[in-house]
């Protein structure tokens, strides 16, 4: 058989062409490369690792779609992604642990983005693994979830995996609540008192992240456990019009004011940064600023300090867990939620006047 690549021609082994090198049937190497016995005993097990050693070496290629059609598994997964980018972000730490995570299982990825419109219909969902040619989903699909796609995903038994979404099951999301109880502890630990949470993307009766809600939740329950005041600046209605600036500005204007920002995210901070930069104000000897993230930590020149969001670990959790409802598609899987990390940073420092025991 030969295989172009490139327009560079290469000789690939056969079944039959492995089996005249080993020595033994057809049958048998075919049987040993589709993995349909076990063998226990020691000659056979010794001859069945002789005939996988000679089809890596001889670069045998197995036909996946006859595999598939034999063994009704396509050894593949599809990443279900909305149309709309808003509510389907897939940044590289994502990505990366999802792939590393398929390829330690031999297991291939298909990305499917797709309307509302399919992923509500009663007819096609169904039959969605067979038209992606896929064994499960893993469905990053983490804002404004249409309601009906849950359901028939839920009736219809889909070995499906939800990513960075807060399910009643099957899921895996980090658990930005408590990332923010420890960025806020984190600044309090520094001496800070008076920290403001500064956020311009929620805004109430919108349909945005969790993580919007429950990051603010994790700073006001830390704050409110040291007795201190919440502060809270920022809507998404105050970021229209290039106004964010003019409203992080007056902020620190204020008196008395604040010592730290903690930021909902790297565009925050940036806006923190340069705010300070104008009005005078030193980072990070007069004002520290932290933010949520997943890196790069340098941006505009400082190594800011972050809560880590771990994409990564994220990533390879959904995989795992997909990998045990394949085995057993009518187990409930609880939701899993993965803790973030702090990395010290540039921006932060001890509150100015502060000495810390």
């Amino acid at each position: 058989m030969i295989l172009i690549t490139n327009g560079a021609k290469h000789i690939v082994a056969t079944l039959q062409d492995i089996a005249k090198a080993a020595g033994v049937s057809g049958m048998t190497v075919s049987r040993v490369i589709n993995e349909q016995f076990d063998y226990a005993r020691p000659a056979f097990a010794a001859r069945a690792d002789n005939i996988r050693r000679l089809a890596r070496e001889m670069g045998y290629y197995p036909n996946a779609a006859a595999r598939s059609t034999r063994t009704g598994r396509f050894k593949s997964v599809a990443l279900l992604l909305s149309m709309d980018r808003a509510y389907s972000e897939l940044p590289p730490g994502l990505l990366g642990g999802l792939q590393r995570a398929l390829q330690e299982r031999d297991l291939h990825m298909v990305v499917a983005s797709m309307p509302d419109e399919q992923l509500v219909n009663e007819q096609y969902v169904p039959r969605i693994l067979r038209e992606l040619s896929s064994d499960g989903l893993l469905i990053n699909y983490n804002a404004a979830i249409p309601p009906r796609m849950i359901k028939l995903v839920t009736e219809h038994r889909l070995p499906a995996i939800w990513i960075n979404s807060k399910q009643d099951m099957n899921c895996v999301y980090p658990d930005d609540r408590g990332g923010a109880i420890l960025a806020t502890e984190h600044l309090l630990g520094l001496g800070h008192r008076r920290i403001s949470y500064v956020d311009f993307t929620n805004e109430p009766g919108t349909l945005v992240h969790y993580s919007a809600e429950d990051r603010y939740a994790g700073y006001v329950a830390a704050m409110t456990h040291a007795g201190l005041e919440s502060l809270r600046l920022g809507s998404r209605a105050d970021a229209q019009g290039g106004r964010m600036l003019a409203h992080v500005r007056a902020h620190l204007d204020e008196a008395p004011r604040p010592t730290a920002l903690l930021c909902y995210s790297s565009r925050e901070s940036r806006t923190c940064l340069l705010a300070a930069a104008l009005g005078g104000i030193g980072v990070p000897g007069e004002l520290s600023i932290m933010r949520f993230g997943a890196g790069p930590y340098e941006d505009m020149g400082l190594h800011f300090t972050i809560a880590e969001i771990p994409e990564q670990a994220v990533g390879r959790a959904a995989v795992g867990m997909l990998e045990g409802r394949l085995i057993e598609p009518d187990m409930v899987r609880p939701g899993m939620s993965l803790a973030y990390t702090i990395h010290q940073g540039q921006s932060t420092a001890p509150a100015p006047h502060h000495i810390v025991s």
